[in-house]
């Protein structure tokens, strides 16, 4: 379990936070206290942690976290959801700023097929952080904290990294890269060459139109918001 809550001298009233295998853990600052205990005792002028406890609340509220005997555990696709401000109320790590990099293994028709995927600094190095979750920790006072869409991407990445060979065949690997690709554009990742050439369509419905010609009738496949 790795403490990633850094310090403030000027502001120590603050719930410290924990990474663990399934979200983030709220903890209060004192061992001797419950994380409801400190928070019902605090003084009222503590103003940053009193935000911190309502946001915590209205998060419990809501189904967004559960209340243990240890604290308040928030699971990593809500963390991801909540708004900047939010974030930065509770003290988690800056959104990640820079690109991520998609390289393929193989080819799509083959079974061995894999994603692999790496960090990329400003310059083009690669970053190499520990990913747990939405997390990614390079140093104990050192993270980031991926977006909703880019933590998706890289479940699904590694979703499909994990599955068995047999259940790999071409279909399901157009099917999955399709909405891999997808994420891909909405989070402005880099893909290599290969991928970023090739393109798979997976409407939800396909209707077939008929038309008359001549002497024969033409069958006009016509998918929403796909262009013919």
């Amino acid at each position: 379990m790795l403490n990633l809550f850094k310090k403030n001298k000027r502001e120590l009233l603050k719930f410290n936070w924990q990474v663990i295998s399934t979200g983030i853990q709220f903890t209060a600052p004192s061992d001797n206290l419950s994380l409801t205990e400190y928070a019902n005792n605090v003084s009222p002028d503590a103003y940053h942690v009193q935000a911190q406890w309502i946001l915590l609340k209205e998060l419990l509220d809501n189904g967004q976290a559960e209340l243990s005997d240890i604290g308040i555990h928030i699971p990593f696709e809500e963390v991801c959801c909540l708004e900047f401000v939010e974030q930065e109320l509770l003290g988690l790590p800056e959104p990640y700023p820079f690109e991520i990099e998609i390289n393929s293994f193989s080819m799509l028709n083959q079974p061995e097929f894999q994603y692999h995927y790496q960090f990329l600094k400003p310059d083009g190095k690669p970053l190499h952080p520990e990913r747990i979750g939405c997390i990614l920790c390079l140093t104990e006072e050192w993270a980031y904290l991926l977006t909703h869409d880019q933590f998706a991407l890289l479940e699904e990445l590694d979703a499909f990294n994990a599955r068995e060979v047999e259940d790999k065949n071409f279909e399901a690997n157009l099917i999955e890269f399709a909405k891999i690709k997808g994420l891909a554009k909405e989070t402005r990742s880099v893909l290599d060459r290969y991928l970023n050439q090739e393109e798979v369509v997976t409407p939800k419905t396909v209707r077939l139109r008929l038309r008359e010609s001549g002497d024969s009738v033409e069958i006009i496949p016509d998918a929403a918001d796909i262009d013919s």
